[in-house]
């Protein structure tokens, strides 16, 4: 037995039997089952004309429709395709009959076959037969026979001239009217079976049907608890019980029901890929290079960036806010005079600007000792300190950027103060001395 799971519609399991019985002494049936392009083929095939040349037919039978309905694309037209594997078989059986020194002159055989397809509106069967090996569809608890037999019988029964009974024990019931190797042309007879879950094909020789009534056999055919595999072997062995005069080839395809237990075990699991050594060692090397260099973005970040953290946007002082700025108290690298020693990258911190307090050049802030009234006059300056009245928060580094510096008013009593050179020792105290009023 064989299984197809296919994704997205109804599962189907196959299984085939074929049994010498227990009268001949040679099988002269065959059966083959094939998946091909156009779909899921199932072939059943007698043998007629003789012990040996009925074995050799049947397997030409098969072969012949099996070679040539495999070559064929899977959009190929499946009823012109059966039509004409059905034409060039029966021509190659003539001409190995026909040859001079053939052992098999009056070979032949029977034909049924079944080509399978999943199709968007769900799986159906193409049947095609030639001869009265037949094909039969079990649905809803019933067996229908689906082809009609090419006998000289059947031709009767057709007529109405004799009655089912009267066909089983009728004398001309062997006698064919239409088959492979004894005609030449031939045409199968083909019917379409659009399948259903639950459904189940039967393909099978006389070997079965006539000597085991249809009644006997729908038992075992409609069995819902019967795998294909053992049905097939029921089958078998109802017809060895009823004396196996002939051989006996079935062939049995399940459609079974999504929701059923068996369908789900057949239902594809996904399972993770696993990656070939080399792909593997491929996604290490990979993964390595790009850690190494996030390490090398890192460490070059730092190297240039990292030392020197954002600077904070200078604040524009107003006119009347800004003070000359001691060259002492800027950095080394804005020190008039001063150049940066080439390959030195700018280490000095940030600065922020303070915002001094406004003050008049010309008069002298207030001593917070004093109790009493400020003097209005001008003030002493320090000798000690060359430069222009800074407050105490002055002598904070100022940023990179220029600042821009305030004009002064000149006072008419003081004199220009002297610039303070970059070799003068910076005074300890930057905050001038003031004197209360006396």
């Amino acid at each position: 037995m064989s299984k197809v799971p296919i994704t997205g519609q109804p599962a189907i399991t196959f299984a085939e039997a074929c049994d010498r019985g227990l009268v001949r002494e040679e099988n002269q049936d065959s059966v083959l089952r094939a998946t091909i392009p156009l779909g899921h083929l199932l072939i059943v095939a007698d043998g007629i004309g003789g012990y040996q040349g009925g074995a050799v037919a049947s397997r030409m039978v098969v072969n012949e429709f099996h070679q040539y309905l495999a070559a064929l694309p899977p959009d190929y037209p499946v009823d012109q395709a059966i039509a004409e594997a059905a034409s060039r078989t029966n021509d190659s059986v003539i001409a190995a009959a026909s040859a001079p020194d053939s052992q098999y002159q009056h070979m032949g055989s029977t034909v049924v076959m079944a080509l399978l397809q999943q199709h968007p509106t769900g799986p159906r069967a193409w049947i095609g037969h030639i001869g009265d090996s037949r094909a039969y569809l079990v649905r809803g608890g019933r067996l229908n026979r689906i082809t009609n037999d090419h006998s000289a019988v059947q031709a009767l029964l057709n007529r109405n001239l004799i009655t089912p009974e009267q066909a089983l024990n009728h004398p001309d019931a062997s006698v064919l009217t239409r088959s492979i190797g004894h005609q030449a042309q031939v045409e199968p007879d083909m019917e379409i079976v659009h399948l259903q879950p639950n459904d189940r094909i039967l393909l099978c020789s006389d070997g079965l049907w006539g000597y085991v009534s249809e009644q006997e056999f729908e038992r075992i055919a409609v069995d819902s608890s019967l795998e294909p595999a053992s049905m097939a072997k029921a089958l078998v062995d109802l017809a060895l019980d009823a004396g196996g005069h002939d051989n006996i080839g079935i062939e049995l395809a399940f459609i079974l029901d999504p929701a059923s237990k068996t369908a789900r075990k057949l239902a594809p699991v996904k399972t993770r890929r696993r990656l070939h050594p080399l792909q593997f060692l491929a996604l290490c090397i990979f993964a390595f290079g790009v850690l190494a260099g996030l390490i090398s973005f890192a460490y070059l970040h730092h190297w240039f960036l990292g030392s020197n953290p954002p600077q904070a946007a200078p604040t524009q002082a107003s006119p009347d806010q800004a003070a000359p700025t001691s060259p002492d108290s800027q950095p080394p690298f804005l020190r008039p005079g001063s150049t940066p020693k080439p390959g030195k990258k700018d280490t000095h911190p940030a600065a922020v600007i303070p915002t001094p307090s406004p003050t008049n050049s010309g008069s002298a802030k207030p001593n917070p000792a004093s109790s009493g009234p400020a003097d209005s006059g001008p003030a002493k300056s320090n000798p000690a300190h060359s430069g222009p009245a800074d407050s105490p928060s002055s002598q904070l580094p100022v940023p990179p950027a220029p600042v821009k510096p305030a004009p002064q008013t000149p006072a008419s009593d003081n004199p220009a103060l002297p610039r303070q050179t970059h070799d003068q020792p910076e005074s300890k105290d930057s905050t001038p001395n003031e004197k209360g009023p006396k």
